[in-house]
């Protein structure tokens, strides 16, 4: 029989066995839990426990040096746009023109 060992939601290995393994907990005391799978199961993949499913692990992207510098700037543009609408505004409300 095939146990899919369960850390933090993740699947961390496959063991083919008779019983359920009893493994200790990981290094910062997060169980590890013996759960039955299929041949389909794969070390990496994530486990739903309200589900029973295993599905694929999608990691979030994690934003790089560039995205951040870019949104900065892109807030930074916004700002400056608004800034410039409001001096032109004012001066055409100044003059009468508005």
């Amino acid at each position: 029989m095939l146990y899919a060992m369960i850390n933090e939601y993740r699947v961390i290995d496959i063991v083919n066995a008779e019983t359920a393994p009893s493994w200790p907990p990981n290094q910062i005391g997060n169980p590890v839990t013996a759960i039955e799978c299929s041949e389909e199961v794969k070390i990496g993949m994530s486990y739903n426990e309200e589900t029973g499913e295993f599905s694929e692990y999608i990691p979030m992207p994690i934003p790089t040096q560039l995205d951040r510098i870019e949104e900065q700037l892109k807030l930074t543009y916004t700002e400056a746009q608004e800034q410039a609408v409001d001096a032109y505004t004012k001066e055409l409300l100044d003059g009468g023109i508005i």
